[in-house]
This record gives C-alpha cells, structure tokens and sequence, in this order.
C-alpha cells in the first residue's frame, strides 16, 4: 500500500520506526490538534441527548414524522 508513496519494508526496524514516528506526532502539535478536536467532539456528544440537543431533536423529528 502507498498511502504515504513509500512502499512497506516489513522489517521490525521499519515498523519500530514508523512507530517512534507516530508517538512523535501525537506530542507534538499534530497532536495537540488532535487532542482539541477529540475534547470537541465529547462536548457535542455529552450534549446531543440534552434538552434541546441534536440527536433529541433528530429523533423527535423522525418521530413525529413516521410513527
């Protein structure tokens, strides 16, 4: 696969480095991104099921529409 235009090694040093790639992203500001857009999401969550939030108002809606 050539998601990144590279072709895969299969190696464990190939693998240990793409890894060590990763945790470097997730500390730095890739991952502070990541992290903001995660807390974001938890927000709408914890409010979809809220008076007046999205996923109440799409159930009512579908409700009322079909049943």
């Amino acid at each position: 696969m050539l998601r990144n235009g590279r072709a895969p090694k299969g190696t464990r040093e190939a693998v240990g480095e793409e890894f060590r790639q990763i945790i470097d992203a997730c500390r730095g500001q890739q991952g502070e991104e990541l992290r903001e857009n995660v807390k974001e999401l938890q927000r709408k969550f914890e409010n979809a099921w809220e008076d007046g939030g999205e996923a109440k108002r799409e159930l009512n809606a579908f409700l009322e529409r079909y049943v």
